[in-house]
């Protein structure tokens, strides 16, 4: 396999020789050739280097010196209640990747930065999570207790035959009273999903996504 180090550091030199004050070779004017350069330098990478191309290109440590967007980042996720917010916690793991080893004094400050997002992270889905099945949990309770048999009877006690009659043929006409039982699985399309709906869906794709042992690309 060629070695094209030599060629990618000739083009750095060539870089460096032209920003000095009065260059010789301007390459501000010469936009299709520092164009042309930049392809050839990527496509050097290809050939002897790809395996270092992939691990520079999928490494997100630089999300270390950006707390502020990489917690936004979570935050949005996580408010979207996407199932890629672990992914996120994930991305802590790369920070030590930050670490030079002619500064071997970083690490402490490079420890910090990944472990305490990774809590913070985590602390916050499982809440989160929590929140979610307190809500599943009252709103399932309340359909329960639509079934029960004093409800029936609470809505009927009051009316005499002329509204029983009437209500009838109004619901004949308009969609069914939400209140009713059974009323929540009413759907005019295949598009149209409760609240319950999705968080019940996104807990389920979640459970599922966690219990594949093999995850394939």
């Amino acid at each position: 396999m060629p070695d094209l180090r030599g060629f990618r550091l000739d083009w750095f030199r060539l870089q460096s020789y032209t920003s000095v004050a009065r260059p010789n070779m301007n390459l501000m004017e010469m936009d299709k050739f520092a164009k042309f350069m930049n392809n050839n330098y990527f496509h050097s990478e290809l050939i002897d280097n790809l395996s270092g191309l992939i691990e520079y290109t999928s490494n997100l440590s630089l999300f270390c010196w950006y707390q502020d967007i990489f917690q936004k980042s979570f935050m949005d996720a996580v408010k979207s209640r996407s199932r890629f917010c672990v992914s996120l916690v994930s991305i802590c793991s790369h920070f030590s990747n930050e670490r030079h080893e002619l500064c071997p004094e970083e690490f402490q400050i490079l420890k910090k930065f990944s472990i305490e997002p990774a809590k913070k992270f985590l602390s916050e889905m499982a809440n989160e999570a929590k929140r979610l099945m307190v809500l599943l949990y009252n709103q399932h309770a309340s359909q329960s207790d639509k079934l029960l048999p004093f409800m029936a009877a609470r809505k009927t006690d009051h009316e005499t035959p002329k509204k029983k009659k009437h209500r009838r043929k109004e619901q004949r006409l308009t969609s069914p009273d939400r209140n009713e039982p059974g009323a929540e699985s009413h759907r005019r399309d295949r598009t149209e999903v409760t609240e319950v709906d999705r968080i019940d869906g996104a807990i389920q794709v979640s459970f599922c996504i966690e219990c594949i042992s093999k995850k394939s690309i």
